[in-house]
């Protein structure tokens, strides 16, 4: 008897089966579509951290980089500072020596002139005629120094 009642009842099992897939698909399906969606937002979300986890990582080794560079830059420019110094002091030091230098330049040129005025007179005008040469390319602002003292020694 019990097999003549699941006989009969199974025409309705598949019934209510099939009323029950029916009624079950939509919420299903849209189940599914939700789960898409938010699958889709959360491999968005990884992505995304993956992409600033990655842009923070380029940014801290710029600026480790950017941080080598300015203390490399600090000592050079320190070292150039020293340097700037030292050229200062050593710039003041030839202002002294040239200012030392055309007192001594104007002397011995006197000393030449007295030496030739007093020196056995073998060619004295020629010789006197150089001093005054002498003389002229001294006053000259376009001579340097040192073509100053090549003629006069």
């Amino acid at each position: 008897m019990k097999m003549f009642w699941g006989l009969t009842l199974l025409p309705l099992v598949v019934h209510f089966a099939a009323q029950a897939d029916e009624l079950v698909a939509p919420a299903l399906s849209s189940s599914i579509a939700a789960g898409k969606a938010s699958q889709q937002r959360v491999e968005k979300a990884a992505d995304a951290a993956v992409t600033a986890r990655l842009e923070l990582q380029n940014a801290q080794l710029q600026l480790r980089d950017l941080d080598a560079y300015n203390r490399y830059m600090q000592s050079l420019v320190a070292d150039q500072q020293n340097e700037l110094g030292k050229l200062s002091q050593q710039l003041a030091a030839v202002q002294e020596t040239r200012q030392g230098l055309i007192p001594l330049l104007l002397q011995m040129q006197a000393d030449l002139e007295q030496l030739v005025q007093q020196d056995i007179p073998l060619r004295k005008e020629d010789r006197l005629a150089r001093v005054e040469q002498l003389k002229a390319t001294l006053a000259r602002a376009d001579v340097s120094e040192a073509e100053k003292f090549r003629q006069l020694l």
